[in-house]
């Protein structure tokens, strides 16, 4: 079968995966493209290699149908389109997992955006509502929310009942969070995120923060909690160790800081959340409620490109890999738009999330480079931008 090499990121055949009495053998319809398998990849890059060193498997979600069941297997059976967690190897044509770490695909959800769902969907059960109790009217911060676990998080978060406030680093994931439901969307780069919270909540604060930056936000994350919030951390662009933390302000609060990262969790642990996401958020998603946002899909062979397009973070959800199962035409149907309407030059892009995967769009009308991409809104670029958002 044809994998990924996740060393240099181009196809290569490598044997078929044989599977236990527990596992069951899924043909892969697409995988995500998520910031851990970057950093399973750099890390290995950078590491000095020796004759046993290993290669990471890239890939920690899919969808697929299902080709073999193991033995002791009652729930699956071949044919079953699911998606699911698996510790590696997404990034192929076949892989084997554990059967208690896949669940049926959502009712109304094209198998290949399925594959979107998996982990982020874990992710932000356990934050929220395993680690803690979110609970309605609550008032939660997600930072640089427009990626696959914020626009995620957002809608989830709306759905039941709390208030969800944001930060985007440009006017294009603004409009595009405030499409999904925050109330409040706050520019990182052109203002202080603290204050803002402290003018919308009139002094009180936020009662949590989901944050992936880590240090850059730490000081005034603590500043933005309400008394007893809680900081929910589950990464960081640099490094943890340099940290500094005003305790003063931790006790004074009664604020928790909470490690949120459920990739270290153990099988039995996933397996447990992808029981609990099933029952709690397939029924939303089925309800229409709740939806993935994918920007952009790419071919099975594309995975450097895939790879690239996500340290550029320019995307507004996520990003998906798909490997071609069907020989028919992709069944394009609109599910969210974003347009960006520059009023001096007519330049307008769609980014859309649509049936059996998701594509960008650019439409040109006149003279110019397109508008939104990137952080070119910095530069001045953008000045005169509109942006609006539909949801079908």
């Amino acid at each position: 079968m044809k994998a990924i090499d996740s060393d240099v990121l181009k196809v290569r055949e490598v044997e078929k995966p044989k599977i236990g009495d527990d596992q069951v053998l899924i043909e892969v319809a697409a995988s995500s493209v998520n910031w851990a398998d970057l950093w399973k990849r750099a890390n290995f890059r950078t590491k000095v290699r020796t004759a046993t060193s290993s290669k990471p498997n890239l890939g920690l979600e899919c969808s697929g149908r299902i080709v073999e069941v193991g033995s002791h297997i009652t729930r699956w059976k071949i044919g079953d389109e699911v998606c699911g967690i698996v510790s590696g190897g997404g990034y192929a044509e076949l892989v084997a997992v554990c059967d208690k770490l896949v669940i049926p695909i959502p009712m109304g959800i094209p198998l290949r955006e399925a594959a979107a769902l998996p982990l982020s969907a874990c992710l932000i059960w356990h934050c929220f509502f395993k680690l803690n109790r979110v609970r309605q009217d609550q008032i939660i911060l997600i930072h640089r929310a427009a990626g696959g676990v914020g626009s995620l998080a957002i809608q989830i978060l709306k759905y039941y009942g709390c208030h969800v406030y944001i930060t985007a680093g440009t006017r294009e994931k603004l409009a595009f969070c405030k499409g999904l439901g925050a109330e409040v969307c706050i520019n990182y780069r052109k203002e202080n995120f603290y204050q803002r919270v402290f003018e919308e909540t009139q002094g009180k604060g936020v009662d949590y923060i989901l944050d992936h930056c880590g240090d850059n936000f730490l000081e005034n994350n603590l500043y933005s909690l309400a008394i007893g919030g809680t900081l929910i951390l589950t990464g960081s662009k640099s490094e943890f160790s340099n940290v500094k933390i005003d305790l003063g302000v931790i006790v004074a609060k009664k604020i928790s800081i909470t490690g949120g990262n459920s990739l270290s969790l153990s099988p039995a642990a996933h397996a447990t959340l992808l029981n609990d996401v099933e029952k709690n958020i397939w029924p939303a998603i089925a309800q229409q409620r709740i939806r993935p946002v994918i920007y952009k899909s790419f071919k099975f062979i594309e995975a450097a490109g895939a790879h690239t397009a996500m340290q550029k973070s320019i995307n507004l959800g996520k990003y998906l890999r798909s490997v071609d199962l069907d020989t028919g035409r992709d069944r394009w149907q609109w599910k969210y738009r974003v347009g960006f309407e520059d009023r001096r030059g007519g330049r307008w892009m769609v980014v859309g999330s649509v049936g059996n995967g998701l594509r960008e769009q650019e439409m040109r009308h006149g003279s110019g480079d397109g508008a939104g991409d990137g952080d070119e809104e910095e530069a001045g670029c953008c000045e005169e931008v509109d942006c609006y958002l539909f949801k079908a």
